[in-house]
């Protein structure tokens, strides 16, 4: 089994898949760009991923 994990930023995304060993098998780091996003296989259709999402909000004093 694979493991994906994401880590947005206002530029860039940085995108690591690992095995169920934890040795890494994928990493990228893409433009926070629609096409760039669209045109990046993140999961090949071949591979089956356990996913798992985190986030983290920022309030914005007035």
């Amino acid at each position: 089994m694979l493991y994906s994990g994401l880590d947005l930023h206002k530029r860039t995304i940085a995108f690591h898949t690992v095995d169920a060993e934890g040795v890494l098998v994928r990493r990228a780091t893409l433009p926070t760009d629609r096409a760039a996003i669209t045109a990046f296989d993140m999961i090949p259709t071949s591979l089956y991923h356990s996913r798992a999402q985190e986030g983290t909000a920022h309030e914005r004093s007035a």
